[in-house]
């Protein structure tokens, strides 16, 4: 995973292949896209008040069409300490905004 940080740590963004990361603290997913050749899937294990952290049955991902799985409403509702799990993905990146920092 390639995680970095931009803009005085106000904005983030980590990339990969396939792999597992977690929502950096008090930040919150932006966006998310990922791209498999061959189909993939993305399992989120929910963190934070109010979550179980069990993970949500497998979300398949199309082979070879560029995916955004979730409305940006939906996206935000993703905080901190959150897995997202990709596997069989090419690649995928997935952005945070770091709340409470920066201007």
């Amino acid at each position: 995973m390639n995680h970095t940080m931009i803009a005085a740590g106000r904005f983030s963004y980590a990339t990969g292949a396939a792999d597992s990361i977690t929502v950096p603290a008090g930040a919150v997913v932006t966006g998310l896209v990922c791209y498999s050749l061959a189909g993939g899937t993305l399992t989120i294990t929910p963190k934070g008040a109010n979550q179980t952290s069990t993970a949500g049955a497998a979300i398949p991902i199309p082979a070879t069409v560029p995916w955004f799985p979730l409305s940006d409403v939906a996206l935000s509702m993703i905080g901190a300490g959150t897995i997202l799990a990709f596997a069989g993905t090419t690649s995928y990146c997935v952005t945070y905004a770091t709340l409470g920092q920066g201007a």
